[in-house]
């Protein structure tokens, strides 16, 4: 009967311990996926960019130019909130925003960078858009940052 009582309390113990590592289990790091219809465009052309994020997340996307020039993409006026649902597509521009993204030049290389925090990111009106990303990724815990970058063909 006392073997029993041990073996039973020894159970009723060991229960909680299960759970509470399953409870504290850390969650699998945020990510951020990135992409578009095809690999390359030519000046003139419109571009539309795909995202979706494997937890809800705030997202900044950057463009650099061919012509070295920083933009931030995402959001904008049309898409002011920055904030992504988990596992939702999200087009930017959406089709039915009523604006397109042109493709300007010169031919060369355009490079897209997608960010994505648990935390807002406010580097929307930065001066220098790589020291607030910076300032901004330090900040960041363990598994809530992620970045894609995403390099766009222009031909002439």
């Amino acid at each position: 009967m006392r073997m029993a009582a041990r073996l039973l309390l020894a159970l009723l113990l060991a229960l909680p311990a299960a759970a509470a590592a399953q409870w504290w289990t850390e969650p699998p790091p945020l990510q951020i996926r990135l992409w578009t219809d095809k690999p390359a465009y030519r000046v003139g052309d419109t571009i539309r960019f795909s995202l979706a994020v494997s937890r809800d997340a705030y997202v900044t996307l950057l463009n650099v130019g061919t012509s070295g020039g920083t933009t931030v993409i995402f959001p904008n006026r049309f898409h002011p909130s920055p904030r992504v649902e988990a596992g939702r597509e999200v087009t930017i521009p959406a089709p039915e925003s009523g604006f397109a993204l042109t493709l300007r030049g010169p031919a060369g290389v355009e490079r897209v960078r997608a960010i994505a925090s648990e935390a807002p990111i406010a580097i929307g009106e930065a001066r220098d858009f790589t020291a607030a990303v910076e300032a901004a990724r330090r900040r960041a815990a363990p598994g809530q940052w992620a970045e894609a970058t995403l390099a766009v063909e222009v031909r002439p």
